[in-house]
């Protein structure tokens, strides 16, 4: 018997960040949910995607014009655009319904973006700005920065105006957030996505595995032992909650804000299995 979809992203999750694949990890993610997905055959929509846009992005020493004329290309002649009707849809961050659809949310189509201009040699990088992700470039004038849900191409002030929109001025823009994204943290956030998603669904299983992916990318992630913990409750697996609260408690300041409620809950867990045994 082969490796199971989760072995191999286990595997890939040990590469060190500047070798780790993110078109490959996405494929992994998404092959949880399509056990019969062949990743190669995605790999390769990708690369015949980069050999079409060939035929449209300039090369030049100035990167600026080849940013734009992929942007161009992507969300115009290919007809990747973001899913305004279905945005909370989980096929939105799985790579190959992306790939098959057209269709994406900010990430998933930043993703599309990098994966293709990488293979142009394109100097770019994602950027996890807060409630949208872009895609950046720097350029031998500003950094410009792709809005690959909306096709736009955005200087540093129209990302700040973005994020003005996004948040109804109810936050200050900061200009880290336009700071490069690794892509472990890319894969991180995409998987926060789809544990959102099937958080609100009530979907227990599907959340605890978008969780204990995001902790073989990010074991050190408190928040996420503490929240899978507490999903385990949910699921009757009191003896890994026990185990996942206490890691959680161990980690963080004794000043947490919600230790008092931690410690409570795994208080409950003790005594259930207390009486179970």
């Amino acid at each position: 018997m082969g490796a199971t979809p989760r072995d191999r992203f286990a595997a890939l999750a040990q590469k060190p960040g500047t070798e780790l694949p993110l078109a490959e990890g996405a494929l992994l993610i998404a092959a949880e949910e399509y056990p019969a997905l062949d990743v190669h055959r995605y790999l390769g929509v990708l690369d015949r995607l980069a050999d079409e846009a060939r035929e449209h992005v300039p090369a030049g020493a100035d990167p600026a014009p080849a940013v734009a004329a992929l942007c161009n290309f992507l969300c115009v002649e290919a007809g990747f655009r973001g899913n305004t009707q279905h945005y909370g849809d989980p096929n939105n961050s799985f790579l190959n319904e992306v790939l098959d659809r057209r269709l994406g949310i900010p990430i998933s189509l930043a993703l599309v973006h990098l994966e293709v201009g990488w293979r142009l040699r394109l100097p770019l990088y994602g950027v996890g700005m807060p409630g949208h992700f872009l895609v950046g470039c720097e350029t031998r004038g500003e950094p410009l920065f792709v809005d690959a849900f909306n096709g736009t191409v955005l200087t540093e002030s129209g990302c700040g105006q973005l994020f003005h929109q996004l948040t109804q001025g109810t936050a200050p823009f900061q200009k880290d957030y336009l700071a490069p994204t690794p892509a472990r943290y890319i894969l991180v956030r995409m998987l926060r996505n789809l544990e959102g998603i099937f958080l609100e669904d009530e979907d227990l299983e599907r959340t605890a595995a978008a969780i204990e992916r995001i902790l073989l990318l990010a074991p050190d992630a408190a928040g996420d032992v503490r929240d899978l913990g507490l999903i385990r409750i949910r699921q009757g697996n009191l003896a890994e909650a026990r185990t996942l609260l206490e890691r959680y408690l161990g980690s963080v300041p004794k000043d947490a804000g919600d230790r008092a409620a931690i410690e409570l809950s795994l208080g409950q867990v003790r005594e259930l299995l207390t009486r179970l045994n």
